[in-house]
C-alpha cells in the first residue's frame, strides 16, 4: 500500500539502480532506462441505481443496485462495500455479497472469488475492466434523516490501500402535506354520527333497525394512510365503549364508501360485549374495528350500518339509558408515517324510566262518572345529540312517523271506561304558558284493561322534547270512567 501515494505522481519512477564501489574511494552508479510497472487495482462505483430515490409516501420500500468496476491495471481478490443510513431509512436486506456486519442503519458486504467467478473471464479475481453488481434493499419510515454514505475499500497485509466514498439520499414527495379529518362542525347537526333512518320501535328484529352513518371529511392538504376506525356502542359519555348496553351493530349491513365509491369492508376485530338476552342474532357485535383504504385530501369517508336496540324491558333498573348512543375512535397517518388520532360519539336518544302519579276522587258512588288522570314525571324520550364538548337539544319527533305512545290503565272491579274522548294534556316545549292537547287515536278495551294509543298523526306541532323540561314532563292523560259496582267498598 505504501507505494500507491508515490505512484500518484506521474514524475516518479520505479527503477533499479546499481552502484559499484572499490577500495581507494571510487564508485560507479548505473541506472537502466527501463522502469518497473507496478499494477494496482482502482475501484469505482460505476453506477448506483436509485442513488437519490423519491417515494410517494412512507413507509416505502426500494432497492439500489450497485455496480463496482475495477478501473485499474491490477487484479483484486476481494473488497468491501460499507454504508450507513439516517434514522428514517432502514436497511432491510442485501444480495450479491457476504454480510460481514449489519444493523438497521449500517451494512458491510464483502465481495470475493465467489462473486468474481460469475463475471469477466470467470476466475476468482476482479480483473482490470471487470465489473460486479450487488443490491441493497431499504425501507423509508419517515420524511426526515434519509441520507446514505457508501464506501469501497481494499487492501493487503491488514492495511487499507484505497477508499472510495459516495453518498445517496431519499425523499418523500408528499412531505409537508397533512391530512385532517373534520370531526365537528358538520351541518346541520355538527357531529360525525347521524341516524339517516330511525326505527320507531326498540326491538332486535328486521323492522327495528335504524340506519347509522359516520362521516369523516379529510379537509387537510394530504392523504390519510393506514386508517383504522373503531365503532362501538356507548352510553354517557358517548366516546366510551359500554359493553353492557342493550344494543348491537349489524356487521352484515356495513357499507364503507369514499365519496360515492364503495370500498372493501375489512373488519380486523369485533367484540360481542356482555351477554344481552334480547338479541336474536347468533353473532351480536357491540364493538368493531375497520381497516380502511387511503383517503385522499378533499374526500369524505362514510361508514354506514344498521343499529338495533332492545325493547325497553332490557333497560329496567336504569334510570336514564342512552339507547341510540354510538362512539368511535379514529387513527391514521400522513405520508411521512406520523400518527394522528381522534375520537367522539353521539347520544341520539335518552330514555327515562319516568315516574307516574295519578289523581282521582277519593270516594265515589254507584253510577258516578269521573276522570282518572295520570301525570308523567319526566321526558320519556329525549331526542338529543351529544358529542364531546357540546350538547344539542334536537327535539321533535323521531324521523320515522310510525312511532306511538301506549298508555295502559288497569281498572279495578266495578269501574269501566265510559267510551269518551281521551286527551293527553301538555304544554308547548318552549313556552309552558301555552297548553296543548294531543287526542288519542285509538282506545282498546279488553276486560278491565284499557289501552290508549297516541300516534304521530294527532301530535300538536309545539309538542316537543327538551332538556330538562319539555312538553312531556308534568303532562297528563285523563281516562273518563264510571262506577258500576252497586256495592260500597275500596278499590285500588
Amino acid at each position: 500500500c505504501g507505494v500507491i501515494p508515490f505512484l500518484a505522481d506521474p514524475n516518479n519512477e520505479v527503477k533499479n539502480t546499481y552502484t559499484l564501489t572499490w577500495s581507494g574511494g571510487g564508485s560507479y552508479t548505473y541506472t537502466p532506462a527501463y522502469e518497473y510497472t507496478i499494477q494496482q487495482p482502482l475501484l469505482q462505483y460505476s453506477s448506483i441505481t436509485n442513488q437519490t430515490y423519491t417515494a410517494p409516501s412512507a413507509p416505502a420500500t426500494f432497492t439500489r443496485t450497485f455496480t463496482v468496476r475495477n478501473a485499474g491495471d491490477g487484479r483484486l481478490g476481494l473488497f468491501r462495500h460499507s454504508e450507513t443510513s439516517g434514522s428514517g431509512l432502514i436497511i432491510t436486506g442485501s444480495s450479491g455479497g457476504t454480510v460481514v456486519s449489519s444493523g438497521p442503519n449500517a451494512l458491510t458486504l464483502e465481495l470475493s472469488g465467489a462473486q468474481f467467478a460469475s463475471v469477466g473471464n470467470g476466475d476468482a479475481y476482479l480483473d482490470p475492466g471487470e465489473s460486479v453488481t450487488f443490491t441493497v434493499t431499504y425501507q423509508i419510515t419517515s420524511c426526515t434523516d434519509l441520507g446514505s454514505a457508501f464506501s469501497l475499500t481494499w487492501g493487503c497485509n491488514s492495511q487499507t490501500c484505497q477508499t472510495v466514498n459516495e453518498s445517496g439520499g431519499a425523499t418523500v414527495s408528499a412531505s409537508g402535506l397533512v391530512p385532517n379529518f373534520l370531526t365537528s362542525g358538520y351541518a346541520p347537526n355538527g357531529n360525525v354520527v347521524v341516524i339517516t333512518q330511525e326505527s320507531s320501535c326498540y326491538q332486535d328484529a328486521p323492522g327495528g333497525a335504524s340506519r347509522v352513518r359516520l362521516r369523516f371529511a379529510n379537509v387537510g392538504t394530504g392523504a390519510a394512510y393506514n386508517v383504522a376506525l373503531s365503532v362501538f356502542i356507548s352510553d354517557y359519555p358517548s366516546d366510551v365503549y359500554r359493553s353492557y348496553m342493550p344494543a348491537r351493530i349489524d356487521t352484515s349491513s356495513l357499507v364503507v364508501r369514499i365519496g360515492a365509491t364503495i370500498q372493501p369492508r375489512v373488519i380486523t376485530s369485533a367484540s360481542a360485549g356482555d351477554p344481552t338476552p334480547c338479541f336474536t342474532a347468533p353473532d351480536p357485535v357491540k364493538y368493531l374495528t375497520l381497516q380502511l383504504p387511503l383517503v385522499p385530501a378533499g374526500e369524505t369517508l362514510y361508514v354506514e350500518f344498521d343499529h338495533y336496540v332492545c325493547g325497553l324491558e332490557a333497560c329496567h333498573g336504569v334510570t336514564r339509558p342512552n339507547i341510540r348512543s354510538i362512539g368511535w375512535s379514529l387513527s391514521y397517518k400522513n405520508a411521512c408515517n406520523d400518527s394522528y388520532t381522534a375520537s367522539g360519539g353521539s347520544n341520539y336518544r335518552t330514555q327515562f324510566n319516568a315516574s307516574l302519579t295519578n289523581t282521582h276522587p277519593g270516594t265515589v258512588s254507584d253510577g258516578q262518572t269521573f276522570n282518572v288522570c295520570v301525570s308523567l314525571g319526566e321526558e320519556p324520550g329525549n331526542y338529543t345529540e351529544y358529542f364531546v364538548g357540546n350538547y344539542v337539544n334536537s327535539g321533535g319527533a323521531p324521523s320515522s312517523t310510525g312511532y306511538y305512545f301506549m298508555w295502559v290503565f288497569q281498572l279495578p272491579p266495578g269501574v269501566v271506561y265510559t267510551g269518551g274522548p281521551v286527551q293527553w294534556i301538555g304544554t308547548q316545549w318552549n313556552d309552558p304558558s301555552i297548553t296543548l292537547s294531543w287526542p288519542a287515536d285509538n282506545v282498546v278495551v279488553s276486560g278491565s284493561t284499557v289501552t290508549v294509543y297516541f300516534t304521530h298523526a294527532g301530535r300538536p306541532g309545539g309538542w316537543q322534547t327538551a332538556w330538562p323540561t319539555g312538553s312531556f314532563k308534568n303532562s297528563y292523560v285523563c281516562l273518563p270512567v264510571q262506577v258500576v259496582c252497586g256495592t260500597g267498598g275500596t278499590a285500588p
